[in-house]
């Protein structure tokens, strides 16, 4: 029957026709009703049967004379203007049609049209004009447009009930914009593959990203479009998606293949787009957004820390393991600045940024200290200088961010951590970066290899371990004593005894050792001073209780 060409276009014009015309007289006896009694019309059901079978009929009388590829372009058109109709006239017939025309073309696009993401043939200069996604896309948005609801009180809404659900416009964005992504990706992925840059890929597709919601957020604003507005909430995840299958796969750095134009307007661009949600949502639907774009920036940098850190040395130096703490450093250090603190976006959120956003990169620090702490420092070609070499600058500046995060914290949020299970974890920590401190100096200076066995067998590492240790209990012993704390004391007392019972246990069995001897001497002259000079604090009085303490 499709065979007949034009004589069959015209016998299914005519019948259609027919269909339509019939449907029209019984609209307007019906319109011209509801206007005498001044009251909406009441459509019967024989004349939206006679509406859906013309219009059924007409747009597929296109197949006589074009292939369904090509009839699937005018279709959306053809349903958009019933939509507009339809809502015109409050004719639920016309509505109808709309949907079952953009799925009829969307079906036909995919069965009959060209592969999208197809290969590109050898030889060919280039891709045609995907005309099926571009009309279903267009007429798409035009739909959402007409269905747009921008903040109007129900009573003053010239849109019928259905119209005015948020899941139908939410269905129709998204429609659209799922046709918006088969537009110009394809053909980009295309002419990527043939220039043999297929690398370039994730930078450009971040590009389309920003540029799509940059256009949704000025159209949003312009035509006053609060869910076109609020669908811009998922740049963050797409952005998201895009650095996973650039710099977190492929290896790559995240500056590099035109990442250096497209990551710094994305950053740009999401701290101008969070000012705009404000007044698309509210404040509580906007935390995760916040946090979600903080991790990924910081993540995004520290993978570009560490990609420069790493051609700066052999894969086990210390410049290497240096390039994952600096981003996460620098972060608590911004987020921790007063002046930053009152600004937006940290003055409006600022339990967000130093909670939940802070908080990973506060134990993701902490653990990083203990596993840098098992490396050796090797810093080539600079020489090893202890508390001015990459390593330990580094736990430095790391062990200063998270005072500065400590500080910083609101009170509540720091009644609810543990004081002294705190001050203990912060204190195990900084004693371990301390030991560690020592093993590396002897390392360097005294060739003691960077090996369990050997450190433990060396007796200069045992020495300068004893009275490194005796130093520390000691300091904690006058502390404690001067501030009448006696925890503190205690601390330093059970070091010493630690030292003192590694004297016997380690040291001792190095007979006739110079070293042995000289941290003998050292650990015992430290215990008659720390005797002498800091004794057991007496217990702190409770307010208002009676003064024992001596004179």
């Amino acid at each position: 029957m499709l065979a007949n060409g034009w004589r069959g276009l015209a016998a299914a014009v005519l019948i259609s026709a027919a269909l339509l015309l019939t449907a029209v007289l019984t609209l307007r006896a019906h319109l011209r009703a509801a206007c005498d009694r001044g009251e909406a019309p009441r459509w019967s059901t024989g004349s939206g049967a006679g509406l859906l079978a013309g219009l059924a009929l007409l747009n597929l009388s296109l197949l006589f004379v074009m292939p369904a590829e090509q009839a699937a372009w005018v279709w959306p058109v053809a349903g958009w203007l019933s939509l507009w109709l339809g809502l015109r006239i409050g004719h639920p017939a016309f509505s109808v049609a709309w949907p079952a025309l953009q799925v009829g073309s969307a079906a036909a696009t995919w069965a009959f049209g060209p592969g999208l993401w197809h290969a590109a043939p050898p030889g060919s200069t280039g891709s045609t004009v995907p005309w099926g996604p571009l009309v279903l896309c267009l007429a798409g948005f035009l739909a959402g447009h007409l269905l747009r609801h921008p903040g109007r009180p129900a009573a003053a809404s010239p849109l019928p009930a259905w119209a005015r659900e948020p899941a139908l416009q939410w269905s129709v964005v998204a429609w659209s914009l799922a046709w918006w992504s088969q537009v110009l990706p394809p053909g980009l992925h295309r002419h990527l593959a043939q220039s043999a840059s297929l690398a370039q890929w994730p930078a450009c597709l971040t590009l389309w990203v920003l540029g799509t919601s940059m256009l949704m957020a000025i159209v949003a604003r312009w035509r006053r479009w609060p869910v076109l507005g609020q669908a811009t909430w998922a740049t963050v995840p797409l952005l998201a998606w895009t650095a996973f299958i650039g710099p977190a796969t492929t290896g790559l750095a995240p500056l590099a293949e035109l990442g250096w134009l497209a990551w710094p307007l994305a950053l740009g661009w999401h701290v101008l787009l969070l000012r705009q949600q404000e007044s698309w949502w509210p404040a509580r639907r906007l935390q995760a957004l916040h946090v979600l774009g903080a991790w990924l920036f910081v993540l995004l940098a520290a993978r570009e820390c560490q990609w420069l850190a790493a051609s700066m040395g052999a894969p086990g130096s210390a410049w290497a393991i240096l390039g994952g703490m600096i981003a996460p450093a620098a972060a608590l250090l911004l987020f921790t600045r007063p002046a930053l603190l009152r600004r937006w976006p940290l003055s409006a959120f600022r339990s967000t940024y130093l909670g939940t956003v802070c908080a990973p990169m506060a134990l993701y620090l902490l653990l990083w200290l203990w596993v840098a702490n098992t490396r050796s420092g090797d810093a080539a070609p600079l020489p090893y200088l202890p508390l001015l070499n990459p390593l330990e600058i580094g736990q430095g500046l790391a062990l200063l961010s998270l005072a500065l995060w400590g500080r910083a914290l609101p009170d509540d949020m720091r009644a609810r951590l543990p004081p002294s299970s705190l001050l203990a974890g912060l204190g195990l920590t900084a004693f371990a970066l301390l030991t560690g401190l020592v093993l590396r100096a002897c390392h360097h200076w005294a060739g003691v290899a960077w090996q369990g066995d050997a450190l433990f067998a060396s007796t200069l590492t045992q020495a300068a371990l004893s009275v490194t240790w005796s130093m520390v209990g000691m300091g904690l012993m006058l502390l404690g004593h001067r501030r009448l704390e006696r925890t503190v004391w205690s601390t330093g007392a059970g070091l010493l005894g630690i030292t003192v019972v590694k004297l016997f246990l380690v040291e001792l069995a190095d007979r006739g050792g110079l070293y042995r001897i000289v941290s003998f001497i050292v650990v015992g002259l430290l215990l008659l001073a720390v005797g002498y000079f800091a004794p057991v604090p007496p217990k702190r009085q409770s307010p208002g209780g009676p003064d024992t303490q001596p004179a």
